[in-house]
């Protein structure tokens, strides 16, 4: 009976809001209906149901939260809650320490050959297995494979085979062993850059050199990297303007091993020869002058004829070859990319300083030109550096005199013997600043 008085009490009581409601929507509607103002209609239909929509960010005290479908919305947006500082501060040091262990060191594929001398490359991981390759002190090569028994398999330049794991470094000990037994290089990143004489702006500049050229980094300091750019030229380059790697060599196969094995001993053996023959031209000449004083005089001139004859021979020679000589010339002068520089050689396979290098290649072709660079300088006829065409000699200054030589083999690339470190490369014919340039073939 009572909960029965209960219910009808709040049905009269919803009953009179509703009816007071009425009145007053009633009356307001008959106040602001249609009514413009200040350029707008405003109803009180529509003050309510804009009140409806603003949602407090804060509900006060006592209030429980609305729903907003219950509100008469039509689409429901997801609310992301503010996560606790703690929690945040978990998440983060959770998401830091997966991303450290996600990242992994440059090196970790890199396999770098730890020894006196050599390590043996075998064909199966076993100590009786055919050796393929030797991976000297220093070298490196690409992690394929690794064994539990201690044997890493690599793919080094040609060589892929198996090295016993305990002579070799990887991962995060790479750097560190390289950085002791190493060559290092300089990759340009600037348009072009100045190689100063000493480690500061304030120093002469010795040369420019354009980007994209690598060279042979001597030491580091502060700020600077001292560089070699040929035999003959090394000086300071901002470090901000160069990437520094380290240079690391490949594997030699047997095979490459025993065919630069025989070249050298070929090379020795041309030497030789060409040491007989002079010592015999020497005997032969030394035997003429002690003829009588005027068939030495004869002799003399007739020397100087022929010593004429032969320069006249020889200029000839290079001012005649025509233009399909010069395909060939730098056909054949590439083949001996990655082979040594040694200073004072002329050897294409064994080692050849410069104009040692651009010697040897035109001797090959019946073409005689002068040893040095400074003399090869005066070979041929002058061209300018817009105008040269391959096969061409380029010509490069060190202070106030020439110092070096390269052939020029076609789109602004040339080919020489640069260094002790580099051997006989290819560079871009402006990797330093060029003096002048000759014409060897007309």
């Amino acid at each position: 009976m009572r909960r029965s008085k209960l219910k009808a009490s709040a049905f009269i009581v919803a009953m009179t809001g509703c009816m007071m409601f009425n009145k007053i929507n009633a009356k307001a509607e008959s106040v602001f209906a249609n009514t413009a103002v200040a350029g707008f209609s405003l109803s009180m239909e529509e003050l309510v149901n804009a009140e409806e929509d603003q949602v407090p960010d804060v509900l006060a005290e006592g209030d429980t939260e609305v729903d907003p479908l219950a509100a008469g919305a039509t689409e429901v947006k997801q609310v992301t809650d503010i996560p606790d500082a703690e929690e945040t501060k978990a998440e983060k040091a959770t998401e830091a320490k997966a991303e450290e262990e996600k990242k992994s060191s440059e090196y970790d594929d890199v396999a770098v050959a730890k020894v006196t001398k050599y390590l043996n490359v075998r064909k199966r991981p076993t100590e009786d297995s055919e050796v393929v390759g030797k991976l000297y002190k220093g070298a490196a090569g690409t992690i394929l494979k690794t064994k539990k028994s201690g044997w890493t398999k690599i793919k080094s330049g040609s060589v892929t085979g198996w090295v016993k794991s305990d002579f070799i470094v990887t991962g995060d000990d790479v750097e560190a062993y390289a950085d002791k037994v190493c060559d290092k290089t300089a990759t340009v990143t600037a348009q072009t850059l100045k190689v100063r004489e000493k480690a500061t702006t304030d120093a002469k500049v010795v040369t420019l050199i354009p980007e994209g050229e690598e060279y042979h980094v001597l030491k580091e300091k502060k700020g600077w990297v001292a560089i070699k750019v040929d035999e003959d030229v090394k000086g300071y380059v901002s470090k901000e303007f160069v990437d520094i790697d380290f240079d690391f060599d490949d594997a030699v196969s047997i095979e490459e091993e025993r065919k630069a094995e025989e070249e050298a001993a070929r090379a020795l053996e041309e030497q030789a020869q060409r040491q007989q023959e002079e010592a015999n031209a020497s005997a032969s000449t030394s035997s003429n002058s002690d003829n009588t004083s005027s068939s030495s005089s004869s002799s003399s001139s007739s020397s100087s004829t022929s010593q004429s004859s032969s320069s006249n021979s020889s200029s000839k020679s290079y001012n005649s070859a025509g233009s399909t000589t010069r395909q060939n010339i730098v056909n054949f002068a590439v083949q001996f990319v990655g082979n040594p520089y040694v200073y004072g050689g002329t050897s294409l396979t064994n080692g050849a300083d410069c104009s040692g290098f651009t010697q040897s290649v035109y001797r090959n072709f019946g073409i005689s030109i002068s040893r040095t660079s400074r003399e090869q300088a005066t070979n041929g006829s002058s061209v300018s550096l817009s105008n040269v065409q391959p096969g061409d000699l380029i010509f490069y200054k060190n202070g106030s005199t020439i110092g070096h030589v390269a052939l020029y083999i076609g789109n602004g690339q040339v080919v020489h013997a640069s260094s002790p470190q580099s051997g006989i490369k290819i560079s871009n014919m402006y990797y330093r600043t060029p003096y002048c340039a000759r014409s060897i073939l007309g």
